[in-house]
């Protein structure tokens, strides 16, 4: 079937056995075998980095091509995997629907998570105080994808930031 193939695929030349496997099969330089591994680093929040070789046919060449693979940000929130941002999602899918949700949070998290926002949320809760305090703590998701649809993008941000006071009474009405 390799044989047979008009263009591969590479997306992890593995070990040195693996990449002169592919460089016999393939009949590939050096330098391409070297360069083929620098770019093949594996999947990061930015997309899969691949290599493909393509065969032209008639012109006994092939023609080969680095790329990074990438899914944008809506599919990077239907495909989150972190407890945390499932249950983000979840909720904002509960509160607006799910498209809705999910296109809501690839407007300010295009990458698919909150990442440090998590710890900056949950350091602004700690300094609420009392019962209040206690309760949006427990219910930290749903009091963030609350804020974070009903506050304009700058406050929200400023509140992550330690710009935007926020106090128990504005948080009472998302209990």
């Amino acid at each position: 079937m390799v044989k047979n193939a008009s263009s591969v695929i590479v997306l992890f030349a593995g070990d040195e056995e693996v990449k002169s496997q592919i460089k016999e099969l393939y009949g590939l330089e050096d330098h391409v075998i070297d360069s083929m591994s620098a770019h093949l680093t594996g999947p990061t929040p930015d997309g899969a980095p691949l290599f493909a070789i393509h065969d032209v046919k008639g012109f006994n060449g092939k023609v080969m091509q680095e790329a990074v693979l990438t899914l944008g940000g809506l599919w990077m929130w239907s495909l989150c995997s972190t407890e945390t941002d499932i249950l983000i999602r979840r909720a904002a899918a509960e509160r607006l629907g799910y498209w809705k949700g999910v296109s809501m949070l690839r407007d300010v998290y295009p990458a698919g998570e909150i990442g440090k926002d998590e710890k900056r949320f949950k350091d602004v809760l700690s300094r609420v105080t009392g019962d209040v305090g206690n309760a949006v703590r427990e219910q930290w998701v749903r009091v963030f994808v609350d804020l974070l649809i009903d506050m304009e993008r700058v406050d929200f941000k400023g509140l992550l930031e330690g710009r935007r006071p926020i106090d128990r009474d504005y948080l009472k009405k998302y209990l």
